[in-house]
Parts: structure tokens; C-alpha cells; sequence
């Protein structure tokens, strides 16, 4: 019998789940199907769930069971026994075994980066006052300190290195375009902080940039996951903020309850680079969380000991809320994100407002998550009217 049957036999005790307890819909499933095993096994012996004992209850469970399905087990009769308001129930079955003590490993060391000493610490000093950041500098500099020492085992100056001496290490030691590229960039500021304004840069061949390629949700995948995520909380809570909101992984998986204001229209997120921004709720996204237990400090609190769960979680369950809506290819977080920009770029055909709901540095990069849909284009083309008279 499949879990699809055996939901509608104890409908009142999953509908108690979802709405005493939160549940989701898988979880809530998770424990009737528990429930109905144990319910068959007693009919067929002709015992009563109801007044079942923990000795009528030890031979249900075989000794090969894993230790969670014994806790999920236990769980779930405990909660049916509440609903059913059954008193005299087995609080602690004696099937599942104790937890194991836990024991605290020693954090292993990490290893400390190379202090930048001599014409490096130089380099970099210098480069920090251009305005670069820290893993820029660092990257930097290592570009210049490994071509220097290609440099030296030929016997040849860096400074005075020629096109060809540029290419040849550009090919021997830089495997891809964004190595290229980033070789590139870090010779032109050693030139330039030693002075030589005729460095042939334009020896390193860098292939273009690929035109970004937008990965967003279509119109019908948007609304097909938008109604399934809704009255699914955590899951689908997590992906209607993706959607409504923008935020990255990390930013749902650390939102607070202390992020948004009291009304509940408002909410300050502080995400990539240390940018804090507050952003207006949507009255889809606010109705949803006005539902939601408040169960501590973050929104999605953490399980085993951890404050709020990892951005990992938030990406396993956007796949999970996709699946459910019937779209047929892999669905990832940042996809939410860019589906968010599109349409507020579409929205209100600002830039500049695209760019703040996103909190991006520079516009180009709000640009490389909106797409030209092809009523803007043929709008576009509508105003190439040369007949017309002026």
C-alpha cells in the first residue's frame, strides 16, 4: 500500500500534524505511514493500537532496524497517542537505543598564509592604496612572484621582459581563459608600480568574455513553484524568499526574526561584501511568514546543535519544492535570484532600481541577471519608425 493510500485513512491525525505541529507534507506523511504499519501489524494480530503495550510492541521491531527509523517510529506513535489523548502511553520505548556520548574532535589547524615580506609586501602596500581588496592583492602578487622565479630560471629580468617572454609563460602556465585573464591584470599594475610604460601586455592573448547567458526561471516554472511552495514551511518558505526577496543561499539560511520591522513590510539584509539593505515585502511573501512558528532566533533554525541551518540545506530544498511542481530540470537557489532581478528590471525598466534590490557594486553586474524579453524587443523595434513625420 503506498503512502498516497494510506494518507486519506488517517487524514485527521496528518491534518493534526501540519497544523499543531508545522509539519511539512513529506514529514507529516513520514509519520502516518509509521502509524499505519504499526496499525496493520496490530489488526492482523488482533491487538488495538490504542491500549498497545510496550510489550506487545517489542516483536513489531526487528533487531536489524537502523537506529533512526527506531527514533522516527517512536516519534510517530508518541505524536498519534497525544492526538488520540491516550494518557497511560509509553513515553520511552525500550526499543530505541540510547544516544551514543558524543565526543568533541580537535579542531584540525588551518594553515596560516605566507606573511609577504621584501618587493612583495612592497607591491602589495602599493596595491592596497590603488583601493584592491584583500584576496586581489593576494592574487596579485602571486602572479608576479611566480613569473619573476620563471624569470630567474632563465636568466632574464622581469621588468624587461618582452612580448614573447610574456607569451611563452602565459601559455606554459596559465591553463585557462580566466587564468589568462587574471595573469593579465596582475602584470599590468607590476608595470605600472614599476614604472614601465611600455610593458607589451598585449602579448598575453586573453580570449572575449562570453555573453552571459541568463539563468532564471521561466514564466510557467515561476508560477508552478510559487504555488507549491505556498503553506509549506521550511522548504517552501525558503524558496518564496528566494523569489520575492532575491537573497542568496547563506542570506535565507541566516535571515533573523530581528531582520524585519514590526509590521512585518520591511526587512535589512546584510549579505555579500557586507552590504546591509533594506527591502520592501511582498504582501505574498508577508502573508506566508505571518504563519510561521517563531521556534527561536532565525527564521530556519538549525538541527544538532547549530544556530540555523546551511546554505546547503536551502539549495537541497529549492530542488526538492521544484520537483514537487513538476519542473523537469535542475532548479538551484541563485536561479530564484535571478528570476527576482528580471522581473523587478522588467517591472519598473530602472536599472538603477534593479540594482538596489539587488545590492550589487556596479550596474554591469545587475545587468548580466536581467534578460531583454521579446516584448521589450519588439517594443524596441516598434520605435524604428523612419516614415513617420516628425
Amino acid at each position: 500500500m503506498t503512502g498516497e493510500t494510506r494518507i486519506p485513512m488517517l487524514k485527521d491525525y496528518y491534518s493534526w500534524l501540519r497544523s499543531e505541529h508545522g509539519l511539512s507534507h513529506e514529514s507529516a506523511r513520514m509519520y502516518a505511514d509509521a502509524v499505519w504499519r504499526v496499525k496493520c501489524w496490530c489488526e492482523d494480530r488482533g491487538l488495538s493500537l490504542e491500549t498497545l503495550t510496550r510489550v506487545e510492541l517489542d516483536p513489531f521491531v526487528d533487531d536489524g532496524w537502523s537506529r533512526s527509523y527506531k527514533q522516527q517510529l517512536s516519534v510517530s506513535l508518541r505524536r498519534y497517542w497525544a492526538f488520540t489523548g491516550r494518557s497511560d502511553a509509553p513515553t520511552e520505548p525500550a526499543y530505541v537505543p540510547p544516544h551514543p556520548p558524543k565526543t568533541k574532535q580537535p579542531r584540525r589547524p588551518r594553515g596560516r598564509r605566507r606573511p609577504l615580506v621584501g618587493e612583495d609586501r612592497r607591491f602589495a602596500e602599493w596595491l592596497y592604496v590603488q583601493g584592491y581588496a584583500e584576496q586581489t592583492v593576494r592574487n596579485y602578487v602571486g602572479n608576479a612572484e611566480r613569473f619573476s622565479k620563471w624569470c630567474a630560471t632563465l636568466g632574464i629580468d622581469p621588468l624587461w621582459a618582452t612580448g614573447g617572454e610574456l607569451a611563452t609563460y602565459a601559455a606554459e602556465r596559465t591553463p585557462g581563459p580566466w587564468a589568462k585573464r587574471l595573469f593579465r591584470a596582475s602584470m599590468k599594475q607590476w608595470f605600472a608600480w614599476k614604472e614601465r610604460e611600455d610593458a607589451p601586455l598585449k602579448a598575453i592573448r586573453t580570449p572575449p568574455k562570453p555573453r552571459p547567458r541568463w539563468r532564471g526561471l521561466e514564466d510557467d516554472e515561476a508560477r508552478a513553484i510559487t504555488k507549491a511552495a505556498m503553506d509549506w514551511y521550511p522548504q517552501g518558505t525558503a524558496v518564496l524568499i528566494g523569489l520575492y526577496l532575491g537573497l542568496r543561499a547563506n542570506e535565507i539560511a541566516t535571515l533573523r526574526w530581528s531582520d524585519f520591522d514590526s509590521d512585518m513590510r520591511w526587512v535589512t539584509v546584510t549579505g555579500k561584501g557586507s552590504v546591509t539593505a533594506s527591502l520592501p515585502l511582498h504582501d505574498v511573501l508577508r502573508w506566508q511568514l505571518e504563519v510561521v512558528p517563531r521556534n527561536g532566533e532565525f527564521v530556519f533554525p538549525g538541527h544538532h546543535g547549530r544556530r540555523h541551518i546551511t546554505p546547503a540545506t536551502i539549495w537541497a530544498w529549492v530542488g526538492v519544492v521544484a520537483e514537487a511542481a513538476g519542473v523537469d530540470r535542475h532548479i538551484h537557489t541563485h536561479m530564484l535570484r535571478y528570476t527576482a532581478i528580471s522581473r523587478v528590471n522588467d517591472a519598473t525598466k530602472d536599472l538603477s532600481a534593479a540594482q538596489e534590490f539587488a545590492r550589487h557594486a556596479r550596474p554591469e553586474t545587475t545587468a548580466q541577471y536581467s534578460r531583454v524579453t521579446k516584448d521589450r524587443l519588439q517594443a524596441a523595434v516598434d520605435g524604428l519608425d523612419f516614415l513617420s513625420e516628425a
